[in-house]
């Protein structure tokens, strides 16, 4: 391939347009906050269900004496427990592209640009912005990042600048809008823990892998409406299975989710889901 650049006969103002015409696209068909919610529960649920699925998978290979993974740690008096496992990156509830949502346009979200420039310095001072905040506005805003169901509402944002400049809050519905709501893609993690006895040492820690979400939401080019693409583990010793050359091991994969699945329709009832 040629590394000549390619000619485009626009003007710079045409290529401005169009660049800003993309953006505008982009981030006028970002999902609201009720259908992330609604992702959430879907990858929750899912991730509930084969999560116990490989938890009694591995329970009867602990029981299985010529199992080389347990043959020498499993005794009559062990203790096993599932814990999980908590991890402030991934949210089970949606959360903002570029934390909370601010009030004043001084403290106005960031751009993509700006975001990524503070990102890329890691000795970057965050003193001023602790000492700005009190601690009441630091757990509100935190509850919005965490993807709390009890956003804060815009009015209450706006009464105390009903004086401010027009000018002002124009600025800030721009911005506003780089600071769209996400879909978590990572459903939560559990460990087992295997003990000698009951209250006893640890013997061994064994990590149960997460349902992912991939395709389009993973990569942040969703829209309403999109479609959830869902990566199941194969295993807990073995996550990965290839699409090509197991396609056996797939199908009886499926078939174990779709029985489980259907055993499991309480739960769907419960969130409000229906099939």
């Amino acid at each position: 391939m040629s590394d000549t650049p390619i000619g485009i006969d626009l003007s710079n103002a045409k290529i401005d347009q169009f660049n800003q015409n993309m953006q505008d696209l982009y981030y006028t068909t970002r999902p609201e906050y009720e259908e992330c919610q609604l992702r959430c529960k879907i990858l929750n649920l899912v991730n509930d269900i084969w999560q116990t699925y490989l938890y009694e998978t591995e329970l009867d290979a602990m029981q299985d004496e010529y199992n080389k993974r347990y043959r020498d740690i499993i005794t009559n008096k062990s203790f096993v427990e599932l814990q999980s496992i908590p991890n402030p990156k991934h949210h089970n509830k949606p959360y903002r592209r570029y934390g909370p949502t601010q009030t004043h346009n001084n403290n106005k979200p960031e751009s993509p640009e700006q975001s990524e420039q503070k990102d890329s310095n890691p000795n970057r001072s965050t003193s001023t912005n602790d000492a700005d905040s009190n601690n009441e506005s630091s757990s509100k805003e935190q509850e919005i990042f965490s993807g709390s169901e009890e956003k804060v509402s815009e009015s209450n944002a706006s009464g105390s600048d009903k004086d401010g400049d027009k000018d002002d809050n124009k600025d800030k519905d721009k911005d506003e809008q780089f600071n769209h709501w996400c879909t978590p893609i990572e459903g939560e993690e559990k460990v087992i823990i295997i003990r000698e006895y009951e209250g006893g040492p640890i013997v061994k820690r064994v990590i149960i892998p997460s349902v992912m979400i991939f395709g389009s939401i993973a990569f942040g080019l969703d829209g309403f409406g999109s479609d959830i693409d869902l990566a199941l583990p194969a295993s807990i010793s073995n996550p990965a299975v290839n699409a090509h050359k197991d396609t056996n091991y797939q199908s009886k994969l499926l078939k174990a989710f779709m029985s489980r699945f259907n055993l499991e329709m309480k739960k769907s009832s419960a969130l409000g889901l229906k099939w």
